[in-house]
This record gives structure tokens, C-alpha cells and sequence, in this order.
């Protein structure tokens, strides 16, 4: 299987057209970004491009946004958790995306199961989504059934369950939309497929100049 071959059926997932949307995106509006995206990364122990692909689906990379929750930001993030970050100015799109993956490095450490690599990272990003609370939920019902609560394609397979009256009354923190948080998670894990195609792709152009 060629490399292209082995990325692209990651995000296959992906509506056509907004993975057409996304890679123009990447091309224009994601550019005075990147750096900061990098630098990020390495300080925080989070590959760059997945940070990236969190900004697209919070923001489409749009530093000014807010959402009808009261989110803030290229990294959408809520003012009591721009408190806890010491985050002032969410709308400045540096500190936005440097308190973005400070917080998703918290929810990594808050992750209470034994999760590896990069199943912490994916449930981290669902309690980016939904709340630390809703995700031990899950967590508590995947273990429940028998699956394994490290695992994110486990944990996928319950997070719907939160949104059913006879699962979410059972469990401490309640109802919660936990289809969304699926299909949040599973989109930022194809935009991040794309942008490794990406990086591929023009590898492989650069390299035959």
C-alpha cells in the first residue's frame, strides 16, 4: 500500500466537500497559524497538526469567532476555562491556541484510566468537547459493559448511550449529547489525516524536483 493510499482511506470518513473545504482552507486562511500551532505542539507534547485540526473544527480557523455557548477564539474555549488558563484575551489567536493545548495537555493528566497513546489524546479531546464529568461517565458505562475504558474506539461505541433517558439517569453527571462529541472527535481525527496527506503529498512533489 502506498503512503498516499494508507492516509487517504483515514479520512474517507470525511464529507466530500468539506474535505475539499478544509484543504483550501489550509491554504489560505490556516498560514499565519502554523507557527504558532508548532510551537505549541512541541512545548505540550501534542503533535502540531492534530492541534491544528482541533482549531478547524472549533473555529474553521477563525480567530474572532464565538459561539451561541459563549466560546471564545480560533480554540473556542469558554471564559471559566480562560480563567483557569490565566488566558485575558481570547480573541488574540497566540494565546488562544497556546491555552487550547494547554488545556487539552490538563484533560490528558485527568484522563482517570490507563490510556495510552493515542487513546488519551482522543479522550482528552472528548472532554475538550463534552466536559470531564460526561466523559467519566462514559468511561463508568464503557467499564460497565464489559469494554475496555482505555480504548477510544471502546468509549466511541458508549458516548451515544449519554443521550438515552434509560443509560443517563443511572449515571452521575447526566444527559449529555454524546453522539456530537463522536462525530467532533472522529472529524478532528480525519482533519489531522489530511493534514499528514498533505505534508506527504508535497514531500513526495519536493523530493522529485
Amino acid at each position: 500500500m502506498c503512503i498516499r493510499d494508507r492516509h487517504y482511506a483515514q479520512f474517507e470518513r470525511l464529507d466530500e466537500s468539506l474535505s475539499r473545504r478544509f484543504l483550501r482552507d489550509l491554504e489560505t486562511r490556516a498560514r499565519p497559524y502554523l507557527r504558532t500551532f508548532r510551537r505549541a505542539g512541541e512545548r505540550y507534547g501534542i503533535d502540531w497538526r492534530l492541534l491544528a485540526a482541533v482549531g478547524y473544527q472549533e473555529s474553521k480557523w477563525r480567530p474572532n469567532a464565538v459561539s451561541h455557548q459563549g466560546a471564545y477564539g480560533l480554540m473556542q474555549i469558554v471564559l471559566p476555562t480562560a480563567r483557569d488558563l490565566g488566558l485575558t484575551n481570547p480573541s488574540n489567536p497566540t494565546k488562544n491556541i497556546m491555552a487550547g493545548a494547554k488545556y487539552i495537555d490538563q484533560l490528558r493528566d485527568l484522563v482517570p484510566v490507563e490510556a495510552t497513546e493515542p487513546d488519551r489524546t482522543y479522550l482528552a479531546l472528548a472532554a475538550y468537547n463534552v466536559g470531564i464529568g460526561h466523559l467519566n461517565d462514559a468511561l463508568e458505562l464503557t467499564k460497565r459493559q464489559g469494554a475496555d475504558p482505555s480504548q477510544w474506539a471502546d468509549v466511541r461505541e458508549r458516548l451515544p448511550q449519554l443521550s438515552d433517558p434509560a443509560v443517563y439517569r443511572d449515571l452521575r453527571y447526566g444527559y449529555a449529547r454524546g453522539s456530537e462529541t463522536v462525530n467532533y472527535v472522529e472529524n478532528i481525527r480525519a482533519f489531522h489525516d489530511l493534514m499528514i496527506w498533505v505534508a506527504t503529498r508535497d514531500q513526495l512533489l519536493s523530493s522529485r524536483r
